[in-house]
């Protein structure tokens, strides 16, 4: 009896911790695909699979990709954000991008954000916001790591959000988080796919 109530005891203690060190959307570092405990939608790459949802999902995005490598798990994870429909000024996209940055800084802390024109594009007036973007010319994004001296956890080396455009009138926000282990993850990966060769 007393066997089977220490066995109790310590698969509690063992799931309790397991949900009390989880990271973004339920999600930790090193976890394996199958213990995300939902199929992906689709692989996109070697590592990389696109979710529709996650254990912990957030309103704000309509979908994840997980990067996982066979020996370190979980890596990196990326969640994107609903079309957000915006004039020429970009001024929704803007409005929903600090409205994001808002509630991560909420969580995270200090970050350093960058928000300017590539030096020769012509896309400098106002009512070209949305185009410097389609282009790749213009750059909004914030990143959360040691040199903002944010306060980042559950071994999570940095976080970005970004913007992107789908149309002049339609573009959408992202989040990224980079585990401590990603570099590890993307070293096997690469070599698992070079493998190949």
């Amino acid at each position: 009896m007393k066997k089977n109530i220490l066995t109790c005891l310590s698969l509690a203690g063992m799931l309790y911790a397991s949900t009390s060190i989880a990271g973004p959307f339920g999600l930790s570092m090193g976890m394996k695909l199958e213990d995300v405990g939902i199929a992906p939608e689709k692989t996109i790459s070697n590592g990389k699979y696109k979710f529709i949802s996650v254990p912990n999902p957030h309103s704000s995005f309509d979908g994840y990709i997980l990067k996982f490598s066979p020996t370190k798990g979980l890596c990196w994870i990326k969640a994107i954000g609903k079309d957000v429909d915006t004039s020429v000024y970009g001024y929704e996209l803007r409005s929903a991008f600090n409205d994001m940055k808002g509630k991560l800084e909420k969580a995270y802390g200090p970050t350093i954000t960058t928000d300017k024109l590539l030096y020769g594009s012509i896309w400098k007036e106002p009512n070209e916001f949305m185009m410097s973007l389609i282009k790749s010319e213009r750059l909004l994004f914030s990143i959360w790591d040691k040199k903002a001296k944010s306060k980042l956890s559950d071994n999570i080396d940095s976080i970005g959000l970004f913007v992107g455009a789908l149309s002049r009138n339609k573009g959408y926000s992202s989040v990224e988080y980079s585990f401590s282990n990603e570099a590890e993850c993307d070293k096997e990966l690469t070599e698992k796919e070079d493998s190949a060769l």
